[in-house]
């Protein structure tokens, strides 16, 4: 499966149907029951896990997205590493800059391609439903007015392909329709696309602690980095995800969980998390998410991914207290995620649906930069807030706030190799 799907990316770099490599590969990789897990196992072992704080001769070494742009909003090409200047509160040393084109279809419009990443696990039944039912609703449109939008689901048990945007729309016209109807399918294309809009249909449960959801999180973005990564260009993934639980910054460094109300509702036997948090013990469970974190955030700027997180609640409440501890760290949460990796978090994801998103990317998207920083080796894990500079006038600069170092023992935690 794996050599098929490494000759279907060189020859179909771009098809007659303007489907590229990127669709070709989520075909044949993430299709397949499985075949899906031995897939994503050979391609983890031959492409190897992406590294963002390698450690070689005590030196750490990460990469930075810079998105600039002039007053006009125009991207600014011709820019190189004498212009970039990085500040940090540790030395940090700029060793390149490389300019890194946007991913495009071979239409004369140069249409930018979407992939949508859904974490469906998160919501309870009746809320998966609704969204499902929207997302279907969202594959109609596509049906009818056809755009290169990829829909991935993420569970439990691995990516679920749900809707490659090199499928022909007939076909998936067709699947939506046996789907509503429960008609019989001949064609075995229509058949294929109609397993996989079952998954929209089909509840998807969570896994029982909250550090595994989390891990579940890392782990979809970091199976779409290994998938879309052999593109060398930049491609948007929109993260329709809900309750994040890493915060910002420090936060980010020494969080061990929270103290919410709605951790101290669960049961206060010795050793739940109830009691931890009650007792403001620090929960030793939580601490290798820091380093999954830094590794998930290399691995996708490695894969030239911009994230674009797209919260996703219950519509039927009408009020959502953004005061809440919960709400804000998922809020602040997703937007280190997006600006560490070139993307934005929509601002007001109680209004935006998914196709005003697309559009929104779409309107922005362009090349970015991607500055190689080093600095000195840390003896124990600490953010480092950094602030980048373009010796321009006139210029506009989106990138990271800053990165987290890793100590030996949390390079160790996230399975980061060294060289």
């Amino acid at each position: 499966m794996q050599q098929a799907a490494q000759r279907a990316w060189v020859r179909h770099r771009r098809s007659s149907t303007g489907e590229t490599i990127i669709s070709r590969l989520l075909l044949f990789g993430l299709s397949g029951g499985a075949a899906v897990g031995r897939w994503m196992l050979c391609a983890m072992l031959c492409f190897g896990t992406v590294l963002h704080a390698e450690q070689k001769a005590a030196v750490t070494t990460v990469l930075v997205p810079v998105v600039v742009s002039q007053a006009s909003g125009k991207p600014v090409l011709n820019l190189n590493a004498s212009n970039f200047s990085v500040e940090g509160r540790k030395p940090v040393e700029l060793g390149n800059a490389e300019l890194i084109p946007a991913e495009a279809m071979n239409d004369p419009q140069h249409t930018i391609p979407v992939f949508v990443l859904y974490d469906a696990y998160f919501f309870p039944a009746p809320l998966q439903n609704m969204i499902g039912a929207e997302l279907l609703q969202f594959l109609g449109d596509l049906a009818q007015n056809y755009s290169p939008v990829t829909l991935v689901v993420n569970t439990p048990g691995g990516l679920k392909l749900v809707y490659d945007f090199g499928t022909d729309p007939k076909v998936l016209a067709e699947a939506l329709t046996a789907l509503n109807n429960g008609g019989k399918v001949a064609d075995p294309k229509v058949k294929e696309q109609l397993d996989r809009l079952k998954v929209l249909k089909t509840f998807v449960p969570a896994p029982g602690s909250l550090e595994n959801q989390t891990v579940l999180q890392f782990a979809g973005l970091s199976q779409m980095a290994q998938v879309l990564g052999h593109s060398p260009n930049r491609k948007a993934v929109i993260w329709l995800t809900w309750n994040y639980r890493l915060g910002t910054g420090e936060y980010t460094t020494s969080w061990t969980g929270s103290s919410l109300s709605q951790d101290k509702t669960l049961s206060m036997s010795t050793g739940t998390r109830a009691e931890t948090m009650s007792n403001n013990m620090a929960d030793e469970r939580y601490q290798s998410l820091p380093p999954l974190y830094e590794k998930t955030i290399g691995g996708l700027n490695t894969a030239r991914i911009s994230v674009f997180p797209l919260q996703l609640y219950d519509p039927s409440k009408t009020t959502l207290a953004m005061n809440d501890p919960s709400q804000q760290d998922t809020v602040e949460g997703l937007r280190q995620v997006a600006a560490c990796t070139g993307g934005i978090s929509f601002k007001d994801f109680r209004q935006t649906m998914l196709a005003q998103a697309i559009a929104q990317i779409r309107a922005d998207f362009g090349p970015y930069y991607m500055l190689t920083l080093s600095t000195g080796d840390f003896k124990k894990t600490e953010w480092v807030p950094i602030k980048v500079k373009v010796n321009q006038d006139g210029l506009s600069l989106r990138t990271a706030p800053g990165f987290l170092g890793l100590s030996p023992s949390a390079v160790k935690t996230a399975g980061i190799g060294s060289k």
